[in-house]
Protein backbone atom coordinates (compact mmCIF):
# COMPACT_ATOMS: atom_id res chain seq x y z
CA UNK A 1 0.00 0.00 0.00
CA UNK A 2 1.37 3.61 -1.12
CA UNK A 3 0.88 5.87 2.83
CA UNK A 4 2.20 8.86 0.63
CA UNK A 5 -1.12 8.97 -1.23
CA UNK A 6 -2.90 9.54 1.81
CA UNK A 7 -2.87 12.42 4.25
CA UNK A 8 -5.00 12.01 6.54
CA UNK A 9 -4.23 9.26 9.86
CA UNK A 10 -7.62 7.03 10.45
CA UNK A 11 -10.55 8.67 8.52
CA UNK A 12 -10.70 11.46 5.96
CA UNK A 13 -11.03 14.75 7.46
CA UNK A 14 -15.06 14.82 6.12
CA UNK A 15 -15.41 11.81 8.19
CA UNK A 16 -13.48 12.61 11.28
CA UNK A 17 -15.69 15.72 11.25
CA UNK A 18 -19.36 14.16 10.63
CA UNK A 19 -18.35 11.79 13.90
CA UNK A 20 -17.06 14.61 15.93
CA UNK A 21 -20.16 16.85 15.14
CA UNK A 22 -22.56 13.71 15.41
CA UNK A 23 -21.49 12.70 19.23
CA UNK A 24 -21.18 16.37 20.26
CA UNK A 25 -25.24 16.18 18.93
CA UNK A 26 -25.74 13.24 20.63
CA UNK A 27 -24.58 14.80 24.13
CA UNK A 28 -26.59 18.10 22.99
CA UNK A 29 -23.75 20.09 22.36
CA UNK A 30 -23.46 23.31 19.93
CA UNK A 31 -20.37 23.15 17.97
CA UNK A 32 -20.09 27.29 16.24
CA UNK A 33 -17.12 27.37 13.75
CA UNK A 34 -16.27 30.72 13.66
CA UNK A 35 -12.75 33.17 12.30
CA UNK A 36 -12.13 30.78 9.22
CA UNK A 37 -8.91 32.32 7.55
CA UNK A 38 -6.54 31.60 4.51
CA UNK A 39 -3.93 33.79 5.39
CA UNK A 40 -0.94 32.12 3.02
CA UNK A 41 -1.46 29.50 0.22
CA UNK A 42 -2.09 26.09 1.29
CA UNK A 43 -2.94 27.20 5.15
CA UNK A 44 -6.01 27.39 6.51
CA UNK A 45 -7.13 28.02 10.25
CA UNK A 46 -10.50 28.07 11.88
CA UNK A 47 -11.52 28.10 15.88
CA UNK A 48 -14.97 25.62 17.07
CA UNK A 49 -16.54 26.76 20.02
CA UNK A 50 -19.05 25.25 22.07
CA UNK A 51 -22.14 27.37 22.27
CA UNK A 52 -22.97 29.06 25.57
CA UNK A 53 -19.18 27.91 27.22
CA UNK A 54 -15.58 29.29 27.13
CA UNK A 55 -14.20 26.19 25.62
CA UNK A 56 -12.74 26.96 22.26
CA UNK A 57 -9.86 25.53 20.35
CA UNK A 58 -8.08 26.25 16.75
CA UNK A 59 -7.25 23.93 13.98
CA UNK A 60 -5.31 24.54 11.32
CA UNK A 61 -4.72 22.56 8.04
CA UNK A 62 -3.89 22.24 3.93
CA UNK A 63 -7.59 22.93 3.12
CA UNK A 64 -11.02 23.73 5.14
CA UNK A 65 -11.45 20.27 5.53
CA UNK A 66 -8.01 19.54 7.08
CA UNK A 67 -8.27 22.95 9.72
CA UNK A 68 -11.68 21.72 10.64
CA UNK A 69 -10.40 17.79 11.46
CA UNK A 70 -7.40 19.24 12.65
CA UNK A 71 -10.03 21.57 15.26
CA UNK A 72 -12.42 19.07 15.95
CA UNK A 73 -9.79 16.65 16.77
CA UNK A 74 -8.03 19.12 19.65
CA UNK A 75 -12.05 19.67 20.87
CA UNK A 76 -12.65 15.93 21.12
CA UNK A 77 -9.09 15.08 22.63
CA UNK A 78 -9.44 18.26 25.37
CA UNK A 79 -13.12 16.72 26.38
CA UNK A 80 -11.94 13.30 26.49
CA UNK A 81 -9.09 15.09 28.92
CA UNK A 82 -11.19 17.07 30.83
CA UNK A 83 -8.90 19.76 29.85
CA UNK A 84 -11.64 22.41 28.73
CA UNK A 85 -9.47 25.35 29.54
CA UNK A 86 -6.57 27.13 28.21
CA UNK A 87 -3.00 26.78 29.85
CA UNK A 88 -2.18 30.24 30.11
CA UNK A 89 -4.76 30.81 32.41
CA UNK A 90 -2.77 28.37 35.32
CA UNK A 91 0.47 29.27 34.46
CA UNK A 92 2.30 32.33 36.54
CA UNK A 93 2.88 35.47 34.51
CA UNK A 94 6.42 34.53 34.59
CA UNK A 95 5.98 31.10 32.78
CA UNK A 96 4.54 33.14 29.73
Amino acid sequence: MNFSAFKYKDETPLRTIGKVKDILGDMGLLPIERAWRNSLQGFFSVSVNIAGTDLSVNGKGTSCEYALASAYGELMERLQNLCTFRLSFDLSPQAL
